[in-house]
């Protein structure tokens, strides 16, 4: 099945908003007769109307200079055929025609377009479009009704691709599966197509969306082969374990499997992620016993020091969680882990993510520092706020402050200051990335930073891997073509982080630096991927990345800024994996090589 628009945008374009609705109305009747809209009201209404009519081309007849009008053809979609196949005997062998179960609707529109003529005889921009009645009687349905079925047909589509892409079904059984199948169901009910019936489901199937002819033209085997190619693309690139994992995950967070929340909605995204990263708790292995302490008896074990809290630079509180391994990696003092959790810094926090750092912990054998860093948009009303003309984020500052209480009290944490690694995920990377940046200008060092998976980049996927060259960032499309978008090989249904969702998350960052008055431009102590280029001095850097994440070309893009100034940088692509690689399998072969690489470079320090 081809690529379709999202089954949120398409029901969203039927939820039109009051001022649509009477002139939808009149559009589809037009008991008025003719109907003239400029331009302008034709962009604007007739998105709304495509739901209602469909074009027939054959009959359209373009304008010429001479002739500066074009006449488009529409019929009501209840026009269409919409029955049965059945054969009957012809004169040259057997036929299929189509039996049609209920009357047609009659109703054709004209749509006339007039183009202004330029004084050399060349077409310009439309300037005028005419909509009138092109047969007689009125419409069998009411608009309302067309566009519940147009809906239901988009509503079992969207399950019937879920089908593809999780079990392979043939599409030619979806009949069948509405009887018999529990899954069809569940699908159906994730799409919010609650309103569906069988015979929808049978319609749909016997208008040919569906079926499988045994004999047909090479366009529907063309079809056929490409909707067989998407659907099972996704299960041929992922891991094996990491697709079983992610199939999981959708079983247990139904957010992740129905329609994605829209563009915009922080608190539905901050829900979901919870609920995953509770989910990704659940998986993890227990922690490999140690042999007990010959002078006293006891098994060692993490010990967690009482809660601290840090007065950040405004004044709020923030909570810090000290982890210590059962068996340190050196006498001290050691080196020592500064800790960003995920959560693409609108969603999280610390005791959500000590099963996984007291996994590092234990590995590695080095302390930990956990920052309960702030979230945007933020709990206080600026969340963002200039230091040395720069705007700063409250995150990267709590994160700061963090870092100058934990090389103040080195000394009674046994710790090295001057061996301290910055670690964070997803958006505690970008976090992590951004407090080296600032604390690079702060004068403050650090000693590596590890960054798993990490959130660089605001922008849309403009970034071509080419460093920034003559002053021009490549992201920024310099020829005037729209940047691309963040994208991934993987179909929309295995993603677990989506380009919606990380725009999202990067507008919550970015949205108080609105407030600011004449804001400076944003820099990588705000957004890391924005450096022109990587300043002397940075800490060296270990990426992680898989290779189907949506933030794998901004990784790699960061990487080769990094390389190109001479900053040591560590790039891992891990084949076969997108988001979350390592919490949705954390016992797979591809987890278990991003744990190596991440303990080694942590202990390297």
């Amino acid at each position: 099945m081809a690529p379709q628009q999202p089954l949120t945008d398409f029901v969203a374009l039927l939820d039109n908003p009051p001022d649509i609705v009477p002139r939808r109305e009149e559009l589809f009747h037009l008991r008025n007769g003719t109907v003239r809209l400029t331009p302008e009201e034709f962009d604007r209404y007739w998105p709304y109307m495509t739901n209602a009519w469909h074009k027939h081309s054959t009959h359209a007849k373009p304008a010429t200079p001479t002739r500066p009008i074009e006449t488009r053809i529409f019929w009501c979609r209840n026009g269409r055929a919409d029955g049965r196949a059945s054969t009957s005997s012809a004169s040259r062998g057997i036929r299929r025609r189509t039996v049609e179960e209920r009357p047609q609707c009659p109703v054709k529109m004209s749509i006339i377009v007039h183009y202004a003529v330029q004084p050399d005889q060349t077409i310009g921009a439309p300037v005028m479009y005419e909509l009138l009645k092109k047969s007689g009687g009125e419409h069998k349905e009411s608009l309302r009704s067309i566009d519940a079925k147009r809906r239901n047909e988009k509503v079992i589509e969207a399950c019937t691709t879920h089908l593809l892409d999780n079990s392979n079904s043939p599409t030619h059984y979806v009949a069948k599966l509405w009887k018999e199948d529990d899954r069809f169901r569940a699908a159906l009910e994730a799409a919010g197509g609650q309103d569906v019936g069988p015979d929808d489901a049978q319609n749909y199937v016997r208008q040919g969306h569906l079926s499988r002819k045994k004999s047909g033209a090479k366009k529907n085997s063309v079809s056929k082969s490409t909707s067989s190619s998407s659907s099972t693309m996704g299960t041929k690139l992922l891991d094996p374990q990491v697709l079983e994992g992610v199939r999981q995950l959708q079983t247990t967070v139904l957010i992740f499997s129905k329609s994605r929340p829209p563009s915009g909605d922080i608190v539905a995204r901050r829900q979901a992620l919870d609920l995953a990263f509770h989910h990704f708790n659940n998986l993890l292995p227990p922690l490999p016993a140690l042999p007990p302490d010959p002078n006293t008896g006891m098994v060692p074990a993490i010990r967690e020091r009482d809660l601290l809290t840090l007065s950040s630079h405004d004044g709020l509180y923030i909570t810090l969680r000290f982890l210590e391994p059962p068996v340190p990696i050196s006498q001290p003092p050691t080196p020592c882990m500064l800790y960003l959790h995920p959560g693409a810094m609108i969603a999280s926090s610390n005791p959500v993510h000590l099963p996984v750092l007291s996994h590092l912990v234990h590995r590695t054998g080095v302390p930990a520092l956990a920052v309960e860093y702030r979230l945007a948009p933020g709990y206080t009303p600026v969340n963002i706020h200039h230091v040395m003309g720069t705007p700063i984020p409250g995150a990267v500052q709590d994160a700061f402050d963090a870092l100058t209480y934990l090389r103040q009290q080195a000394p009674n944490l046994s710790v090295d200051a001057n061996r301290i690694t910055v670690i964070g995920e997803g958006g505690g990377g970008a976090v992590a990335a951004a407090l080296c940046h600032y604390a690079l200008k702060r004068g403050v060092p650090i000693a590596k930073q590890i960054l798993c998976s990490p959130m660089l980049d605001d922008r849309p996927g403009g970034v071509d891997l080419q460093p920034t060259t003559n002053g021009v960032d490549p992201s920024q499309s310099p020829n005037g073509a729209p940047p691309r978008e963040k994208t991934s090989k993987l179909p929309q249904s295995l993603q677990l982080w989506t380009a919606t969702d990380d725009a999202t998350a990067w507008a919550a960052v970015l949205t108080p630096t609105s407030a600011i008055p004449s804001p400076a431009p944003i820099g990588p102590e705000l957004v890391p991927g924005r450096m022109s280029e990587a300043p002397r001095g940075l800490p060296p850097v270990y990426i992680d990345v898989g290779e189907f994440d949506i933030l794998r070309d901004e990784c790699m893009q960061y990487a080769m800024k990094c390389w190109k100034a001479g900053v040591s940088c560590e790039m891992h692509v891990l084949p076969g994996c997108g988001t979350w690689f390592v919490e949705v399998a954390p016992g797979g072969k591809m987890a278990e090589r991003a744990w190596e690489g991440r303990v080694r470079a942590i202990c390297g320090v």
